[in-house]
């Protein structure tokens, strides 16, 4: 049977218990006390949207109450929507997100459209820093490190919107199709993915709670055998054909109309642990 620690803080054998300390020596400040039941449903959630041209992401994101979008380029068209000037540098997207994080605002969500342009941006940023006149000039992808460093902090400051501001982050980006080479099956087929660096949409898909695809499904006619519009849809979870995924209890897709993802993401928020449909 355990031994009772005695209430001087010695253990059973007369010793004092060890105290738990970092590689660095310090004192941890863990005790089992500091844990607790955490996780569980809603909060601030970061998304990453992403799709073809032309299939209504802007639109989507700007049906969201409360949304401010940081553009990296020209995109609103004939959405409304509140917005900072078009950002010009890797150092005016650093300020604008600053901004938001350091001052009192009355927004729910901030949009980044487009990310894969933001990533450009900071390509130019590292080049710049470093004296380089490509991203590939550093050679041996060292090009690609440096610059994931610098897109960890801007992903540290996003967080501090999501945690601290208790704000939503939309990354908007394009896609493309890329050859995938499945090791359990020996197999190559296509898919859609993020147009982006693969360093910097691991460091992207790592941190975001939703990757949804938004796509115009196509069903084909079994008599005709053509294509028939099947409608623009959301795809929150991945296949064989795109890549997705999520933290939430959400159906598999989601019908683009009536405003569905600014329900989905505000359902979310609520409470991610209820399963939600449409």
């Amino acid at each position: 049977m355990p031994k009772k620690a005695s209430a001087s803080g010695a253990n059973g054998n007369g010793k004092t218990p060890k105290i738990v300390t970092t590689p660095d020596g310090k004192a941890g400040g863990l005790s089992l006390g500091s844990i607790s039941l955490q996780g569980g449903g809603g909060g601030s959630q970061a998304v990453f949207l992403y799709g073809p041209p032309k299939v209504g992401k802007t639109t989507m994101a700007a049906e969201m109450e409360g949304a401010v979008f940081i553009l990296t380029e020209t995109g609103l068209g004939q959405n409304k929507a509140q917005a900072f000037p078009v950002i010009q540098s890797w150092e005016n997207l650093h300020q604008a997100v600053d901004l938001l994080v350091e001052s009192d605002h009355d927004f729910t969500s901030v949009v980044i459209d487009t990310i894969d342009h933001a990533e450009r941006m900071c390509f130019e940023y590292t080049c710049h820093k470093h004296g380089k006149k490509s991203i590939e000039d550093f050679g041996y992808g060292k090009g690609y490190k440096y610059a994931g460093e610098e897109f960890e902090k801007l992903i540290q400051k996003l967080e501090a919107l999501v945690s601290h501001k208790e704000v939503n982050v939309v990354l908007i980006g394009h896609s493309i199709v890329k050859a995938i080479n499945d090791p359990s099956t020996s197999d190559t087929y296509d898919q859609f993915i993020p147009d982006l660096h693969k360093n910097i949409w691991g460091l992207l898909k790592d941190w975001v709670d939703g990757i949804l695809f938004v796509h115009r499904r196509v069903f084909v006619n079994e008599e005709t055998g053509k294509g028939a519009d099947g409608g623009l849809v959301i795809e929150t979870n991945g296949s064989a054909a795109w890549e997705a995924g999520n933290r939430w209890r959400v159906s598999d897709t989601v019908p683009v109309k009536d405003g569905n993802f600014a329900k989905l993401l505000e359902s979310v928020v609520a409470d991610r642990q209820q399963e939600i449909t449409f």
